[in-house]
């Protein structure tokens, strides 16, 4: 399984250049200020390119965040942890069995009999853990901006990513996420202010 999801993709190679691109902007930018400002009236030009600078890293830093926030940065951790503890419960080499006949290792999220896979954040949940899923979307003026999969372990732990709208993707994760009902009958599906209360009651850390 180390062999395809351990490894650095595309996207999670871009967040970091995208953030050091916004950080040397931002420098740039603050460095043709001060020259400006010491300068004669002849900088004026220097203003410009710090203007410039500036714009260009606070687009970069907007880039940046959101994909931070959808967790490629967390992601080698989080992938780490997961498999830490795959090994600990004997269930790494279950796992890289059901992972590695996967044809498409490209999906947002991986569903095996046993265990659930999201490529995003690099977390890995045995399915025989999740007590609780359900699926979140946020709107803007009425319009789908992004959606987020919650998944609760029967540990008292959540695990969530965040995904911008597509309809494509948010259907797969959907069917994915309703699909571990049949793989373990136990999950509870859909959100519900008595299933949130059902959920803390027996499984939330005192």
């Amino acid at each position: 399984m180390e062999q395809y999801i351990g490894k650095k993709f595309f996207r999670e190679i871009m967040t970091y250049i995208i953030g050091g691109l916004s950080a040397a902007l931002l420098l740039m930018g603050i460095v043709f200020t001060i020259i400006a400002m010491v300068g004669s009236n002849e900088n004026n030009d220097m203003m410009d390119i710090a203007t410039i600078g500036y714009v260009f890293a606070v687009i970069f830093l907007i880039i940046f965040g959101i994909q931070a926030g959808s967790g490629y940065i967390k992601r080698p951790k989080q992938l780490k942890q997961s498999l830490k503890k795959l090994k600990e419960r004997g269930l790494l080499e279950l796992a890289q069995q059901e992972f590695e006949p996967v044809k498409d290792k490209t999906l947002d999220c991986i569903l095996t009999t046993h265990f659930m896979y999201f490529r995003g954040t690099g977390m890995v949940i045995p399915v025989e853990d999740i007590a609780w899923a359900h699926m979140y979307m946020t709107k803007v003026n009425g319009s789908p901006l992004n959606f987020r999969p919650w998944i609760y372990d029967v540990f008292g732990n959540e695990y969530t990513a965040v995904y911008l709208y597509n309809t494509k993707k948010f259907d797969d994760m959907n069917y994915r996420i309703n699909y571990t009902k049949k793989l373990n009958p136990n999950i509870m599906l859909g959100y519900s202010k008595e299933i949130q209360q059902i959920y803390n009651q027996k499984y939330r850390k005192k």
